[in-house]
C-alpha cells in the first residue's frame, strides 16, 4: 500500500495523516510506503508519527517505508536519525535486496 504525503507534515496536519495511516494500518499491509516527494516540511510531531507507524506495522509483520523524501525533508529525517530505524527509499524504484536492505520477501541479505 501506498499513500502520498504532500505539503506540510507538522502539528498543523497531523491529526488527518494519523487518521489515513491508522486506517491503511487496519488492512494490516505487508509494506506500507509513504511517498513524500511532495511533502515540504516536517516537524517532531510528524518524526513522533513516523516512529509510532513503524513500530506498529513492525508489530504485525510489515515494513515501513519513507520513499523520496525532498532534499530538505531528508535532511530533517537524517537529523532525526530515522534512517537508522525506518527504511528511506531515495529513488522512485521499488525495495529490493541492496547491501544489508531487507529483500522482498522481508529477509536480510
Amino acid at each position: 500500500m501506498e499513500i502520498e504525503i504532500r505539503d506540510r507534515f507538522d502539528q498543523h496536519t497531523i491529526a488527518g495523516v494519523a487518521d489515513v495511516l491508522d486506517g491503511a494500518q487496519a488492512i494490516r499491509p505487508h509494506r506500507l510506503v509513504l511517498d513524500l516527494a511532495g511533502c515540504t516540511t516536517i516537524d517532531a510531531s510528524a518524526v513522533d508519527l513516523l516512529l509510532a507507524t513503524h513500530r506498529r506495522v513492525w508489530h504485525d509483520g510489515g515494513r515501513l517505508i519513507l520513499r523520496r523524501p525532498s532534499c530538505r525533508v531528508h535532511r530533517l529525517l537524517a537529523l532525526a536519525h530515522i534512517a537508522d530505524v525506518i527504511e528511506v527509499e531515495l529513488a522512485a524504484e521499488p525495495a529490493v535486496a541492496v547491501s544489508g536492505r531487507a529483500g522482498p520477501d522481508g529477509e536480510t541479505q
